[in-house]
């Protein structure tokens, strides 16, 4: 027999469901997925209503019919009126959600003749493709393995003089670069069937920031033409004040939140603020370098006096850090395994009189090796535990080095991607002869040859796949090592 409840305790549960619902109703501009997520939702609230004589969930406050509603149902109703309300307050699929898995298909991207590459995304294992073909007036282009493409010539809004890839809402976007009279340099951004995005619509920006692959923060001109810049969360909304900020760095998403630090005027004091624009550090610092997410716990790398310290948002330092803090200069600050890295820059000239740069992490652990002063690795990645950098070579080329941490030091050559563990098994690429990229698992070659090698990510622990470019395509290729023979 089913479960029943009183009226009153239904009443109480379900009384903002009407209001969540004729919101989720009204809403537009969604993305593609989040707006079809939110239609399943909406026909699946309207279709438990009417299974028991309700043509809508305003009726389950006042009718009598909503008492005799199963406390099963009465969970599956309030359930979705939960995601829809996600849906409403964040425009965005519910947590729970968004972990949309990786996928494993193959494919091929055909280029245009005579194209050039200038940037590849992986979308989830989807790879979209942009770049231009260079005839009388160049042809921008952007490809996807979906089959849409989109060419830009001329606009309204000036000359396009490029177009890049990011990933908003989940989603890749397109961001032209336009050439606007007086040398002005414009920014419109976009999904990949030219509709608006986020908070983004409509709106043509002066520069827009990029971090690793989202778009990070924009710059408008006030009705003045003062230049203000705004702070933008990974799904395309404008963070903190409606005003802009004079100057802003180092956005970063902590749990729900997002934080950044900001200068609110030219001669303000900088300061961390949340996604609402409320200051959140209580500190008295010289310099905020940067912000870092530890284990989903903000963290601030800040300067006092000659020293550089990670505390927390109240001030305190974290666990195992050395009370004295740090005396070098510090760069390529990231988190790996539950501690903060950094390239820490010394001085020596108390006795050898030269300076060099150091890994460690904010225990003061380092790794044994001093680098030359003006070594700057473009990125570096932490894989078991050995550090992973690329350092600029001859002729514009990209390096690939690893550092023990015992000091020992190998260079592996031309790459331009990180190697991964599959398992216990090392896979890298690097390039062999003058204009192949192999692949290799456990300095094993695969034979597997392309002309550049975008994208190397593991599927699982026997499976990983790569996005290339060769013969003219940008190829996805799955590999299996449980199919490789020794």
């Amino acid at each position: 027999m089913p479960e029943y409840h009183p009226s009153p305790d239904l009443s109480h549960a379900i009384a903002p469901a009407s209001h969540i619902f004729e919101m989720a109703q009204g809403m537009v501009d969604l993305p593609p997925r989040v707006e079809e997520r939110k239609d399943v939702l909406v026909h699946e609230v309207l279709e438990l209503c009417r299974k028991y004589g309700l043509s809508h969930p305003k009726e389950l406050e006042t009718s009598p019919l909503a008492s005799k509603i199963p406390l099963e149902d009465l969970g599956r109703l309030l359930a979705c009126i939960t995601k829809l309300e996600y849906i409403v307050a964040h425009h965005v699929l519910p947590v729970e959600e968004q972990k949309e898995q990786i996928d494993d298909r193959e494919y091929e991207i055909e280029l245009p003749q005579e194209a050039r590459v200038t940037k590849v995304l992986d979308n989830l294992g989807r790879p979209v493709v942009a770049g231009y073909i260079q005839d009388r007036k160049r042809t921008f282009f952007v490809k996807d393995s979906a089959g849409r493409t989109k060419t830009f010539l001329d606009s309204s809004l000036g000359e396009i003089k490029g177009v890049s890839l990011a990933i908003c809402h989940g989603e890749p976007v397109m961001i032209q670069t336009f050439k606007e009279e007086g040398e002005e340099v414009a920014y419109r951004v976009s999904d990949l069937d030219g509709f608006s995005v986020g908070d983004l619509r409509k709106v043509t920006y002066q520069r827009v920031f990029l971090g690793e692959q989202e778009i990070e923060s924009v710059d408008t001109r006030d009705d003045k033409g003062r230049p203000s810049i705004h702070p933008v969360d990974a799904n395309g909304k404008i963070l903190g004040r409606p005003e802009g900020y004079f100057l802003i760095w180092s956005v970063t998403p902590v749990g729900e939140h997002t934080y950044f630090v900001a200068n609110e005027e030219k001669n303000a004091k900088q300061g961390v603020f949340d996604e609402r624009g409320n200051q959140v550090d209580i500190g008295v610092y010289d310099d905020i370098f940067c912000l870092v997410n530890l284990t989903e716990e903000l963290v601030l790398c800040v300067k006092k006096g000659s020293r550089w310290f990670f505390v927390y948002s109240d001030g305190t330092l974290l666990d195992d850090e050395p009370e004295e803090g740090f005396g070098g200069e510090m760069a390529q600050i990231q988190v790996f395994d539950g501690k903060i890295y950094f390239l820490e820059r010394k001085e020596h000239f108390l006795d050898t009189q030269e300076v060099s740069k150091s890994f460690r992490d904010h225990t003061n652990r380092d790794f044994h090796h001093s680098f030359h002063a003006d070594f700057t690795p473009l990125k570096i990645t932490k894989i078991g535990d050995a550090l992973f950098y690329f350092t600029a070579g001859n002729k514009g080329s990209i390096d690939l080095s690893r550092l023990t941490p015992d000091g020992s030091e190998v260079h592996f050559g031309k790459s331009h991607v990180f190697p991964i563990l599959l398992g216990d098994l090392f896979v890298y690429a690097t390039l062999c002869g003058t204009d192949r990229y192999q692949l290799f698992v456990d300095n094993r070659d695969l034979h597997a040859g392309f002309e550049q090698i975008h994208v190397l990510e593991p599927l699982d622990d026997h499976r990983f796949y790569v996005i290339a470019q060769d013969k003219g395509k940008i190829i996805k290729k799955v590999f299996d090592m449980r199919n490789i023979k020794e």
